[in-house]
């Protein structure tokens, strides 16, 4: 093996110890801490597979690039199976080979049956490429993206480095692969893979290891601008974002402004290339309305001009006007609330005016939309900027709300996130599962939280979508608990075929056809907080 991991024998890994191994890894420009360079040491002489664990962005893929042998990397995704993974049959060379055995006469059974079933005819996907060659590193990346079964086939691989194809056998690794895993902590990984793994933590580097990464990946970029793009980033992280910002981001955002010709970070540019380091609407709102103006203030940085002080009687006489012309019944105790509401947040933005009248000027969905359209015309911009709180650690369950086959998928609250358009058509209970997984999911939402399916159980889709999308759901999740409004009728099962299917993946399922059956949900969904 050439590279940071040379001088491995057949039996000890590298030699020297971590500060020699954190040397050979910074010669190719990955700097790592000594928390990493032991983990690193430890999967290299046990031949132990190396579990990372991070928020994206953070370096993990790029550890696999670095370990000095060629990189093969096997990316999962939900629905991976083995066949994708590991192997697959050269169907039209087989076929080519019988038609050439067939033109030269050859009838014999046993060998054509060999022949076929040879290495030339088997086409190698990473697991089995990895077996073979001699030296290599295997990066599967994002292993918690995959089904329970996927991996449940990778335990013999990280226990054994062997896979087994039906046709030739158990195959083994001549010289053991390194073996690099990650996670992003959009599923749980089952603590049987974990096992077999030594498990590190990636976490956001300080400011002047990230510094030093940012100089050493982008040369070009002045050292003032580097260092108050850096100072920015490490500020964004520590407020509720949507997705903090990896290092990833901050090499991107010096780019982003070193190409603009920037030799310091001023406040325009600054907020113009914000979509290189936040990659979400409600981000780049929360990093121009919280505190990013103090930030550059405080770096010697010219901040953002603030608005002047938001007349609160002017603005809820003129909005409250604009929206009874479009139809919102906001009347005299509406109003007033608003005027409270406005009174106690003091506003200096208009994103607080929004919140506050959305809250108390709105009565239904439909409100919402009108209100949307007729707050952006008076303010001449989107105005819904909606930072997202992150969920603080709970110590107990808390309930979730999925409305399946509505359409609309409810949010952390209970409510529907109105970030999907309401005009969408109805969607099945498969695919608003699949919408609230990725949503909610991944920002660990339905971890750990009790969780409350509203469908009727009508389902056309492939019965194996909401079976698999219930079943990861019920992995995150603390219980799942079903309300179906057909649940009344005596002996009622799904019909539905889907539904059917991901039905034993349910903890509770209950009636939800009136007021008394939602009042019994209630008390099964605090029945059910209080023992956690």
């Amino acid at each position: 093996m050439t590279g940071p991991a040379a001088g491995a024998n057949g039996t000890g890994g590298p030699q020297g110890g971590p500060a020699e191994l954190r040397a050979r890894l910074g010669r190719t420009g990955y700097l790592v801490d000594e928390g990493l360079a032991i983990a690193c040491l430890l999967a290299l002489r046990l031949h132990r597979p190396l579990f990372c664990e991070a928020d994206a962005g953070v370096g993990r893929t790029a550890l696999a690039d670095v370990l000095g042998a060629p990189l093969i990397r096997l990316q999962c995704y939900e629905g991976i199976d083995a066949s994708q993974a590991l192997h697959d049959w050269d169907l039209p060379r087989r076929l080519l080979h019988l038609r050439a055995a067939e033109a030269a006469g050859i009838t014999e059974a046993d060998r054509l049956e060999s022949e076929l079933y040879s290495r030339r005819f088997l086409i190698a996907h990473p697991l089995l490429q990895a077996v073979e060659t001699r030296p290599s590193v295997l990066l599967v990346d994002e292993v918690d993206r995959a089904d329970d079964e996927f991996e449940a086939f990778l335990l013999e691989l990280l226990s054994e480095y062997t896979v087994t194809v039906p046709e030739p056998g158990t195959l083994r690794a001549q010289s053991t692969p390194v073996v690099v895993l990650t996670s992003n902590r959009t599923g749980e990984v089952h603590d049987a893979l974990k096992r077999r793994c030594l498990c590190h933590w990636f976490y956001h580097p300080g400011f002047d290891r990230e510094l030093t990464i940012v100089r050493g990946r982008q040369p070009q970029v002045s050292a003032r601008l580097a260092a108050q793009v850096t100072a920015v980033v490490q500020r964004l992280r520590t407020e509720n974002l949507l997705k903090p910002p990896g290092v990833d981001g901050t090499i991107d955002w010096a780019e982003a402004l070193d190409a603009l010709g920037a030799t310091e970070l001023e406040a325009a540019p600054a907020f113009a290339t914000l979509g290189s380091v936040l990659k979400h609407r409600e981000d780049a709102e929360r990093a121009r309305c919280l505190g990013l103006s103090a930030v550059l203030a405080a770096r010697g940085v010219r901040p953002v001009p603030t608005a002047p002080a938001i007349d609160a009687t002017a603005v809820a006489v003129g909005l409250t006007r604009a929206l009874r012309a479009a139809g919102v019944a906001t009347g005299p105790d509406r109003t007033q609330m608003f005027l409270g509401a406005l009174d106690l947040l003091n506003p200096a933005r208009r994103s607080d005016v929004y919140g506050a009248g959305r809250l108390t000027l709105c009565g239904s969905q439909d409100d919402l939309e009108r209100y949307d359209r007729v707050f952006a015309a008076c303010f001449d911009r989107d105005p819904r900027p909606r930072p997202p709180t992150r969920p603080a650690t709970r110590p107990k369950p808390q309930p979730r709300a999925v409305a399946t086959g509505s359409g609309m998928p409810c949010g952390p609250d209970g409510t529907n996130d109105d970030r999907t358009p309401p005009t969408a058509a109805p969607a099945s209970s498969a695919e608003t599962l699949r919408t609230y997984l990725d949503r909610w999911g991944q920002r660990s939402c339905a971890r750990g939280a009790v969780v409350v399916v509203l469908s009727d159980g009508w389902e056309r889709a492939d019965p194996a979508l909401p079976a698999a999308r219930m079943r990861r759901l019920h992995r995150l999740a603390h219980r799942v608990v079903w309300a179906n409004p057909r649940k009344a009728q005596p002996g009622y099962v799904p019909l539905a075929a889907g539904m059917a299917a991901a039905l034993p993946h349910v903890d509770a399922f209950v009636e939800g056809h009136s007021s008394a059956a939602l009042e019994h949900l209630a008390a099964v969904v605090r029945g059910v907080a209080s023992d956690a």
